[in-house]
């Protein structure tokens, strides 16, 4: 439709429109823009440390609590459940070492930090470049500012997020752990009133077999060979 349009306009002799020129692209809005983003990004990163974290805590409470409550009489349950709870320490372990390293680098003493300087430096820059009348001057230490930033906070997310994907990855397995951890305390928590009961009604048979045997060893008392006239005889 809009090409037989066209061509009318161009038989009665109307000018064609202007074509629509694109807008200039604005490289300091677009540096600045991706330079926020990965400040959003930092802060998701860091509260995901935060909530693994917290979980880590709550998981470490939850199985000295299960350790301080286990009690049993069955025989290898109490070494079983403590090698599980070794185990699992063993996980949490390893799930906070790379949480702590996606929150600070350790091996370097920190990261580099990328935030904007004062804005008085900056102000300070401006009356320089404005003085001059050298406003590109200053749009392009904005330009370089941004980027400098930018790209040094996107490596540092990077490498918090290599820190966070591992210690997901060992929390899932500390999660596996527990799981058996919990299983095995509910199976004794379960199974060991029953064995207690049994062990009680074993004691009793044996104590009334050892009451039993007992009477029936027991020896016959002894009886005199003597006469009543014996004793007189002896006495004459």
């Amino acid at each position: 439709m809009n090409v037989l349009q066209d061509l009318i306009k161009n038989l009665l002799g109307e000018p064609p429109p202007p074509p629509v020129e694109d807008e200039e692209f604005n490289r300091l809005e677009f540096y600045k823009e991706n330079y926020y983003k990965e400040l959003e990004r930092r802060n998701s990163l860091t509260s995901e440390v935060a909530l693994q974290g917290t979980v880590m805590i709550a998981l470490i409470s939850g199985i000295f609590w299960l350790l301080q409550s286990f009690a049993t009489s069955m025989p290898y349950s109490a070494e079983l459940f403590k090698l599980s709870v070794f185990i699992e320490l063993m996980l949490i372990t390893c799930t906070g070492d790379h949480l702590f390293d996606s929150y600070y680098k350790f091996s370097k003493k920190g990261r580099p930090s990328a935030f904007l300087p004062k804005l008085e430096d900056i102000d300070k820059y401006y009356d320089e470049c404005k003085g001059k009348a050298d406003q590109p001057a200053f749009e392009g230490y904005l330009k370089r500012t941004f980027i400098r930033l930018s790209d040094t906070q996107f490596i540092n997310n990077n490498d918090k997020t290599v820190g966070l994907t591992r210690a997901s990855k060992w929390m899932t397995r500390s999660f596996g752990c527990a799981g058996v951890v919990v299983f095995i305390f509910f199976i004794n928590f379960a199974a060991n009133p029953y064995y207690i009961d049994y062990q009680k009604k074993l004691k009793h048979e044996r104590s009334k077999r050892t009451t039993k045997s007992s009477t029936l060893r027991k020896p016959a008392s002894a009886t005199s060979d003597r006469t009543p006239g014996d004793s007189i005889d002896r006495e004459k």
